[in-house]
């Protein structure tokens, strides 16, 4: 089945490696953000739009020997976009974009026959919307405009099921409720619930990552993330120094209640999440009696949903044999199912970073090239205009703010890295979610070391490696909000092994972990 874990981690705890990730001393003092100007945000948007299309381009035909290729470019040429303008329509307001974003699409041989690609458009029209309304923490949806081909099969798993060519239905304005991840976030404390087949495994995936991860990766930090979400956005928070928790002894009082209710072990997972399968029937249970309500303990997927989506679309489109495509899941998630067009070229991808596009030439960090299917996920802590940094006024050091949080500390991850990729021939792309998510939760060589821990237990011939992107400021006396006029020097970390598939950009040096 689709959803059987694909791997086992270790029971034993992973230990934080001293690594000298720390951010330098500077004075400590409460700095007053300075907020840019209008032609500098939309160079900011400008750059961050080019990073997030550089993160999945697929590169001109091209030798790894070549030693002067400095741009791989010609993105997808010879592919077309399927699965566009997809939405999922909730009871009330405007349809919502699959996981959040406004990009979750395969880019599929131009060439392959017509068929093919309506059909692949048939698979992506049915199942993205279903999986999307079931992972929705935000809002609810009718089954009967969700599952609008036949309502009754929506407990059941969705690859067991036909998938009919695209009909057109008018939009459902009254009928049954889903029940989605939001549902059991409301029904907090208030017993058992049965849900489906797709968001049992989404639950029991989450679940097991966030105790195998000894929660690095923790999904009940949906409250917190509540929090954070704003007060990190420039659009929503003008001055964040103002309200940050390091200054806002009101704000501090509410993250360390939220805090407080997040369960960290694995005894205390158990306890606040049971799962319990019957008959073919699925059922949850979610209670913290010290939380009110969702507002103060809630589930959130994330990325985990999207890797999800990728798992079902990439059995389903397998088992249909129409495998010639890349997933473009959110520019997090991706999949290359086959070769490249060209089955005597490899794929090219680069990888961006809104932070390196401020510092150096472009906005690519990372080269990679490989010659056959992979799947490939990342996570990061730089989006521009969704984070900022300031100053501890306990310890005088820089932290930078994102949309990333640390369970452990309720606040976001601070460990100089700014962004992690996994690349993985056999790992299902829910867990490469889970684990990038951790990963910037934790020191580097923490997490090289789990990775190394888990290749040992794939089969012989299967790929698991990862790189870190890192920084560091070159300044000890720097005003945070000042910060990208400085030097900052970048540098790249990765596993043994990773560095054959690896292309260097912008001068930022590559460093094997042994």
């Amino acid at each position: 089945m689709v959803n059987k874990p694909m791997f086992d981690l270790p029971d034993k705890e992973v230990t934080p490696v001293n690594t000298q990730e720390k951010l330098p001393i500077i004075e400590n003092q409460k700095i007053k953000q300075r907020w840019l100007s209008g032609p500098e945000i939309g160079s900011l948007a400008l750059s961050s739009l080019i990073s997030i299309t550089l993160v999945i381009s697929a590169l001109i035909p091209t030798v790894r020997e070549d030693d002067h290729l400095t741009y791989f470019q010609n993105v997808f040429n010879q592919y077309e976009i399927l699965g566009g303008g997809v939405l999922a329509n909730p009871t009330t307001g405007q349809g919502q974009y699959p996981f959040g974003s406004p990009v979750y699409v395969i880019s599929y041989d131009k060439s392959a026959p017509i068929e093919a690609k309506d059909r692949v458009e048939d698979l992506w029209q049915y199942y993205v919307p279903k999986l999307h309304a079931l992972s929705d923490r935000h809002h609810d949806y009718y089954i009967e405009e969700i599952y609008f081909e036949n309502p009754s099969v929506y407990l059941d798993s969705l690859l067991t099921h036909e998938v009919p060519a695209r009909t057109t239905h008018e939009r459902v304005t009254e009928g049954t409720l889903l029940t989605n991840l939001k549902m059991v976030n409301d029904h907090l404390n208030q017993g058992e619930l049965e849900i489906s087949y797709d968001l049992y495994q989404m639950l029991s995936i989450g679940k097991r990552m966030s105790i195998q991860t000894n929660s690095a990766f923790n999904f009940f930090v949906g409250a917190l993330s509540d929090f954070w979400d704003p007060q990190i956005d420039y659009n929503a928070t003008m001055d964040p120094t103002e309200t940050d928790p390091f200054y806002h002894e009101n704000n501090r009082a509410l993250v360390n209640h939220l805090k407080s209710l997040i369960p960290l072990s694995e005894a205390e997972i158990e306890q606040v999440l049971v799962l319990r399968e019957e008959n073919n029937h699925y059922f949850v249970d979610f209670s913290q009696p010290e939380a009110i309500n969702s507002s103060e303990l809630s589930i959130t997927f994330g990325g985990l949903a999207k890797g999800y989506a990728n798992d079902i679309l990439e059995s389903a489109l397998a088992d249909e044999e129409l495998t010639q495509g890349f997933f473009r899941g959110g520019f997090s998630s991706n999949v290359a199912q086959s070769r490249f067009y060209n089955p005597q070229v490899a794929w090219h991808i680069t990888l961006g970073s809104g932070m390196v596009s401020l510092k150096k030439d472009n906005n690519i960090y990372l080269g990679l090239i490989y010659d056959d299917h992979f799947r490939l996920s990342n996570s990061g802590g730089d989006n521009l205009g969704k984070s900022y940094l300031i100053t501890n006024p306990i310890d005088g050091k820089i932290y930078l703010r994102h949309h990333i949080i640390d369970v452990r500390t309720g606040e976001p991850a601070n460990f100089n890295i700014i962004d992690v990729n996994i690349f993985s021939t056999s790992l299902s792309n829910a867990e490469l979610d889970c684990l990038t998510t951790a990963m910037v939760s934790q020191p580097y060589l923490a997490s090289a070391a789990l990775i190394n821990d888990i290749a040992t237990s794939l089969p012989e011939g299967e790929l698991l490696h990862g790189a870190f992107l890192t920084y560091e400021l070159t300044s000890l006396s720097v005003n945070p909000a000042e910060l990208l006029s400085y030097p900052i020097e970048f540098s790249i970390y990765h596993t043994a092994g990773y560095e054959q598939y690896l292309y260097q950009f912008n001068d930022i040096s590559l460093n094997k972990i042994d």
